[in-house]
């Protein structure tokens, strides 16, 4: 139980680390406010970014949904991984010779393994959570049209 609750606490931690600067790159890159993408002079960290995040947690929690968002976000985790493997696979064969100081162990056999579990999981979580797995598409769909239209202003 407490080394449970201890990577819990740890992996909170890393998410708001994170969220905060995802949040901080999307506004200075334009997607999202510029000032979101604001840095503190004094402190050198980006304050309103992670009080957006604060502000959009603490919603959340009090939103008494918070095992319906958990499974939102493991939506997420999972297709990440999923492009992340595809990623490393398309890598590989477009740029053959380039320099990868970091090794991907037993390639291609782990991370097809890694492919072929995270489809799975993702295929069992689509299949036990049905209603979630539509609202993950509906905002996945919003946020892909949303990027585009972003995009083709900035060209």
């Amino acid at each position: 139980l407490g080394v449970g609750l201890l990577g819990l606490v740890a992996s909170f931690h890393g998410i708001l680390l994170a969220a905060g600067r995802a949040t901080l790159e999307l506004g200075r890159a334009g997607y999202a406010p510029k000032w979101l993408g604001a840095i503190h002079d004094g402190s050198g960290t980006p304050r309103v970014a992670l009080g957006v995040n604060m502000l959009l947690g603490v919603v959340a929690i009090l939103s008494g949904q918070t095992a319906q968002i958990i499974t939102l976000s493991c939506f997420g985790a999972l297709l990440l991984y999923i492009l992340s493997m595809l990623a490393l696979f398309r890598l590989r064969v477009r740029e053959p010779e380039l320099a990868r100081p970091f090794k991907a162990i037993f390639y291609p056999l782990f991370p097809a393994l890694a492919l072929g579990l995270s489809a799975l999981c993702l295929a069992a979580l689509t299949w036990s959570n049905r209603a979630i797995a539509l609202i993950f598409a509906g905002l996945l769909t919003l946020g892909v049209a949303y990027h585009l239209l972003v995009s083709r202003q900035k060209r």
